[in-house]
């Protein structure tokens, strides 16, 4: 393979590409909706039919960034490494295993044997350098997660080793990671390229080219998705081996066809009374599932109004957390505490109290004309709208002015390279990390790079920048912490709710498994299918 063992440097380190990965998890939202009528989801049948609720834009896993198609994606393809179901922990995938050397810099793996892709392309070592080096030409917001590699050897066709530039104490939850480094088929980019696309990006943005148990089939944009099980796979041939996902922007639709036998399951979008009535009838098994998902309220505290740390204060002091939680989502959600992504770093919680009262105090001092609050909420999900309007009464009653607007997604993204003037002054947001590791949250949204309002504390970013760099577990967590207190004292976020991923399906569909840390991205191939 041509570029084995050669060293990719990356001028200005590897986090310098973190800027790209907001813009780049901007995802269309679909202004096509999926026509009715029947599908084929009886009771015993061996099609699954699920949907979306957008577009979920290219499905190259090299470039996808966001929610709505990692059902597609992680069922296509496979990693070295990945989460055991429902947990954070880390196991073997395309790896059967692995040892960490010389200081943390270096990874050996040993390949699991037998393994095609769907093109029936055999897996090996040259493949994996392969899937590497095409993650770094491609560039795309993921990237960064394979940028502190300096070199790539394999010793023999089943053993791969990395070594990297310096220790990165969360490496192994980014190969783990939803979005993480997948394995595509040479063979397949090498059909697919062109002069002016080498790597074939505009093929793999409708295919597939992964050893998953499922291969793409089918790819409407804005209609629908079709996948079929890869006669190839070296795991257990999935239950259902045909998946239909149609493209349906509405949830009060897909809840319709859900009743109606139209769809045999929905992933994400159903309100606590939806659950609560789904959960009634003996028709449909209700899963609720642990998740890494937080409903986070971020503060501007660029905003003249809001640059005084007290009146940020008063903020967190108004809002009657456990209240909000327990209207919006019942106990489909538990109030969030923590700093970084929820279960990801025990202590330095968020500990402001509710008390009106002492905000009402501190608003005493403030002009009338300076408590005015612009708040947006994004609009792809009701109970975002829902919140919002919580939140909004529940500063009002203290003494601001609060304004909101929603917004799609895909503005929201693109917050880190907007000018000051079109950035709220707070925004209601749902967010799940890339991985479980205590990175993961502050590299995305809290870094000068990465934030929606930066700067934040450049101090507390070097201690960030400190731990992912630390080999030792116990010190990179001690940095961590440093950091997440520092992140504190900014009085720039509000956590409100870690929400479960709660998946709605037809009965006799069993075996429901999520990746935590994307939301509602189920297990297609782990499913089972007893016909009752």
């Amino acid at each position: 393979m041509e570029g084995r063992g050669r060293t990719r440097e990356i001028p200005g380190g590897w986090w310098k590409r973190l800027s790209a990965v907001l813009l780049t998890a901007v995802v269309a939202v679909s202004l096509s909706a999926c026509g009715g009528g029947s599908s084929d989801s009886a009771s015993g049948s061996t099609t699954l039919t699920t949907p979306l609720s957008f577009n979920p834009g290219s499905l190259d896993p090299d470039v996808f960034y966001g929610n709505e198609g990692l059902l597609i994606t992680t069922s296509c393809y496979d990693g070295l490494l990945q989460y055991e179901p429902n947990t954070t922990n880390v196991e073997g995938a395309l790896a059967e295993d692995w040892q960490v050397s010389n200081g943390g810099k270096r990874y050996t793996f040993e390949l699991r044997k037998g393994v095609k892709f769907a093109d029936g392309t055999p897996f090996d070592a040259e493949a994996a350098q392969f899937s590497i080096e095409r993650r770094g030409a491609v560039n795309a917001g993921p990237a960064y997660m394979v940028e502190p590699i300096a070199k790539m050897t394999a010793p023999d066709p089943y053993t791969l080793v990395l070594d990297l530039k310096t220790p990165i104490n969360p490496f192994e939850d980014w190969l783990a990671s939803p979005y993480g480094l997948k394995m595509v088929s040479p063979k397949a980019i090498e059909q697919n390229s062109s002069g002016d696309d080498p790597q074939a990006e505009k093929w793999l943005a409708d295919h597939c080219a992964g050893t998953g148990p499922y291969d793409l089939t089918e790819a409407q944009p804005g209609q629908e998705y079709k996948l079929e099980a890869n006669e190839n796979y070296w795991g257990e041939e999935p239950d259902f081996t045909t998946v239909e996902l149609p493209v349906i922007p509405s949830f009060s639709t897909q809840a319709l066809q859900l009743r109606g036998g139209d769809i045999d399951m929905m992933t994400h979008g159903l309100t606590k009374e939806d659950v609560l009535s789904f959960e009634s009838d003996s028709e449909f098994e209700v899963a609720k599932l642990p998740a890494i998902s937080a409903i986070n309220l971020w503060v501007n505290a660029n905003k003249p109004n809001l640059q005084d740390p007290k009146v940020r204060e008063a903020i967190g002091l108004a809002l009657d957390r456990e209240g909000l939680v327990e209207q919006v989502y019942g106990d489909e959600a538990e109030v969030y505490n923590q700093i970084f992504a929820p279960d990801t770093l025990e202590g330095h919680d968020y500990s402001t109290p509710y008390d009106p009262e002492q905000a009402k105090e501190i608003l005493s001092g403030v002009p009338e004309d300076e408590r005015t609050i612009q708040l947006q909420f994004t609009s792809d999900d009701a109970t975002n709208q829902q919140i919002a309007g919580l939140i909004a009464q529940q500063l009002n009653e203290v003494g601001f002015d609060v304004d909101q607007r929603g917004l799609p997604e895909t503005e929201v993204f693109n917050f880190t390279e907007a000018p000051d003037d079109r950035k709220p002054d707070m925004i209601v947001l749902p967010q799940n990390p890339d991985d479980s590791s205590p990175a993961s949250f502050p590299l995305l949204q809290w870094i000068d790079d990465g934030a929606f309002f930066p700067p934040i504390d450049p101090a507390a970013d070097k201690l960030l920048f400190q731990a992912i760099e630390t080999e030792d577990d116990d010190e990179a967590i001690e940095l961590y912490g440093q950091a997440a207190d520092r992140y504190l004292e900014a009085d720039a976020f509000v956590p409100i709710a870690n929400t479960k991923a709660i998946i709605v399906a037809r009965s006799g569909i069993g075996n429901i498994q999520v990746e935590r840390q994307g939301l509602w991205t189920v297990d297609l191939g782990a499913l089972t299918n007893d016909g009752s």
